[in-house]
């Protein structure tokens, strides 16, 4: 879902701005579907909405009336594409602040918590929020329910460049393009972590990843321009190690994720854990098997849909209490996998008792303790 986010914001407001440039109502319409599209994906895709009002406003009264045909047909075709949702907020208008109940920070009661806790005042609370959520690109730890990295979004070198950059966009605010990342920054900041709670959620600022990617790369190649004119550098070296620096940033980033963060497997919730483990574990046995998880209602394998992409070919099902069984189908053609929870293991027995010929096994999580015991039936003979 991030990614939808992400497509979302980086391919919508791109198309309104070359509509503010160009004058093609083309750009307005295709703007316009995307953003009323959008809305269908993800809560915090109605920032985009935001977004673009802010934009109009950037851009001014007299290119905003100069470009009023086009809006108008951006604004017709975000509401043909957003009609149905319309249609069912209208009729069900609590299910269009829902989530904002939950998250908000003001909302949901969090703030208040916070305040009476903490014995400060109202604007010291508000304050170390946001600067909480300000500093997430280079500075603060993620404090969601997701990531829960131990190392801030950027690097020291990223950071760096991004703290350049941002210094660059504010000296050139008057330029529409600066004006344009800056706000996109200030609305993920406002919008995504500081009425949110819990900031900063890492997960919440994917929606500013191009911006952010914007202002890293400009802070490079001025940085690099600055440098060569310094050197005498002839422009083919600069653009050589522009490039190799850019796949540097990359590289590290990716060198993180996926060679530090991934396997310390670094999950907040146990029970992301324990879905991750069965799904591996039903993949690593392949279609030859047919699990069975005994887990609701506590963790339904069904509610992650990291399970289906883990174990695609797996063929699997969350056993209920409302479950018909044909035990004289269960292991006659396929093996069968049965994944017990600690806390529905009085359950074990009457499989046991069903299918004798299984052997008894348990998976543990990265503290120690059991996730899941296992049952085991290998599959028929030739």
């Amino acid at each position: 879902m991030p990614c939808t986010v992400e497509i979302a914001f980086s391919s919508g407001p791109r198309f309104f701005v070359r509509g503010m440039v160009w004058g093609s109502r083309r750009e307005f319409v295709i703007a316009g579907l995307v953003l009323g599209l959008s809305l269908y994906f993800y809560f915090g895709t109605r920032l985009l909405l935001i977004l673009v009002l802010a934009l109009v406003l950037l851009c001014g009264f007299g290119r905003a009336l100069q470009r009023w045909q086009g809006l108008l047909s951006m604004g017709i075709a975000t509401f043909l594409a957003s009609g149905p949702l319309l249609i069912y907020f209208a009729e069900q208008p609590h299910k269009l602040t829902e989530r904002m109940i939950t998250t908000g920070w003001f909302q949901s009661g969090l703030y208040q918590r916070e305040l009476a806790a903490s014995g400060a005042t109202a604007f010291v609370v508000m304050w170390d929020h946001l600067r909480q959520s300000a500093l997430a690109f280079i500075y603060s730890l993620d404090r969601g329910y997701f990531y829960t990295a131990r190392e801030p979004m950027l690097g020291i070198f990223a950071g760096a460049l991004f703290v350049l950059g941002l210094q660059l966009a504010l000296l050139r605010f008057r330029e529409p393009r600066y004006r344009g990342l800056l706000v996109w920054l200030a609305l993920t900041i406002l919008l995504g972590g500081w009425m949110v709670v819990y900031a900063p959620g890492y997960h919440r600022y994917l929606i500013a990843a191009p911006a952010v990617c914007l202002l890293v790369g400009r802070a490079l190649v001025v940085l690099l321009r600055h440098l060569a004119a310094a050197l005498r550098m002839p422009t083919v070296w600069r653009q050589v190690l522009l490039v190799a620096l850019s796949l540097a940033l990359a590289l590290s980033g990716a060198a993180y994720y996926f060679g530090i963060y991934i396997p310390s497997a670094a999950f907040a919730d146990p029970r992301t854990e324990t879905a991750d483990r069965a799904a591996r574990l039903m993949a690593e046995l392949g279609p030859e098997y047919e699990s069975y998880f005994f887990g609701v209602p506590l963790i339904r394998l069904g509610a992650f849909n990291s399970v289906r992409f883990l174990a695609r070919d797996a063929v699997w099902m969350d056993v209920t209490d409302e479950t018909v069984w044909a035990w004289d189908s269960v292991g006659t053609s396929k093996g069968a996998l049965f994944m017990f929870l600690p806390e529905r293991l009085d359950q074990s027995p009457l499989v046991q008792e069903q299918l004798p010929d299984g052997s008894f096994g348990e998976v543990r999580g990265r503290r120690g303790g059991v996730l899941f015991y296992t049952y085991l039936i290998p599959p028929p003979g030739p």
